[in-house]
């Protein structure tokens, strides 16, 4: 009898490259930084394609940096390699913070305002909310922002609309058929009638 290699999991390696795989026959890139940040670039190769080396991936725009929950980096998206972190890209973003019950705005990091001051939303613009994403949710924020169109997570913590719209008529209204939902919901219909 033959036994397969285990599995490893991947440790959280910053200056780690990883591929991400977008479906549609698409992929897109990032680099780990100190933990929790990611930095993802604005960078896609289509099937096909010769892979980009580190040095065009790291030389690329980085998109968005964000903190990412340890499962994406690790075990979804393969690490292509690992390179020397510039003290640039891993430098900690200002974020902001949305507080439901007074409904306002701050801003978090090492700038000025202190952390914690109450700020106008117009302050905000630009930056990040103070979020760990899901390695699903950073899959679909990378494949709006290859299609050029807005993210619906995005959207919601920026704008904090009353009531939000669903998430396929958000996306319907951009033209968008977001066709792979549909199986969650019918998989959730089918555990609310049991």
């Amino acid at each position: 009898m033959i036994k397969e290699p285990k599995k490893l999991r991947q440790r959280w390696v910053a200056g780690g490259i990883h591929e991400i795989d977008l479906l549609e026959g698409v992929y897109g890139y990032c680099q780990v930084l100190e933990d929790p940040q990611v930095a993802f670039y604005h960078l896609f190769r289509k099937e096909g394609e010769p892979q980009p080396s580190l040095d065009e991936i790291t030389q690329a725009p980085v998109a968005f940096k964000i903190s990412v929950y340890g499962e994406g980096p690790f075990n979804r998206w393969p690490r292509l390699g690992k390179v020397p972190l510039d003290a640039e890209i891993n430098k900690y973003e200002d974020h902001f913070r949305y507080n439901a019950t007074t409904q306002e705005y701050s801003i978090i990091g090492h700038g000025y305002p202190p952390n914690g001051t109450t700020v106008p939303k117009e302050r905000i613009k630009g930056l990040e909310c103070q979020a760990v994403w899901q390695a699903v949710n950073v899959e679909q924020r990378l494949r709006d922002l290859h299609a050029g169109r807005l993210n619906y997570i995005v959207e919601m913590f920026r704008l904090r609309p009353k009531k939000e719209p669903f998430i396929k008529d958000f996306y319907a209204d951009q033209g968008y058929d977001f066709h792979w939902i549909d199986h969650l919901l019918n998989k959730r219909d089918c555990s609310d009638k049991s």
